[in-house]
């Protein structure tokens, strides 16, 4: 099985509370449980999608809203050929959601987006 983290270090199950919030940081109604299993089928789905991605240090993790350590997030280009970056938004979601939507079909189609990228592609990491 993998390794579990989040901020508050949860083994085994994830304590969810308010379902279905959009904004928010507030405590979850139910528990759900992730198996080593599933990662695994997660982990080859993914690899054979992207087959030159070396999986071999792949953890198992659970972000309940995938947010970035500068709060905003990555959209773009990686390393990997044909795969774009919508991601870490965190609580932001739902707010960002049409923007960034326009901005991944824009680089999709081949376009220049509207929006200035600065400051919000993976680049910003030094990865």
């Amino acid at each position: 099985s993998g390794t579990l983290r989040l901020d508050d270090f949860v083994a085994g199950d994830i304590l969810f509370e308010d379902i279905g919030r959009t904004f928010g940081f507030s405590s979850y109604l139910r528990y759900i449980t992730l198996s080593g299993a599933e990662f695994r089928q997660v982990l080859e789905a993914g690899l054979s999608l992207f087959p030159g991605i070396n999986g071999g240090q792949a953890e198992f993790w659970c972000g309940l809203r995938p947010l970035t350590p500068d709060g905003l997030p990555i959209l773009g280009s990686c390393k990997v050929p044909n795969l774009l970056l919508n991601t870490g938004h965190g609580t932001y979601g739902w707010t960002y959601a049409c923007g960034s939507a326009q901005v991944i079909a824009d680089l999709v189609a081949g376009r220049t987006p509207d929006h200035d990228l600065s400051g919000m592609t993976l680049s910003r990491f030094a990865l």
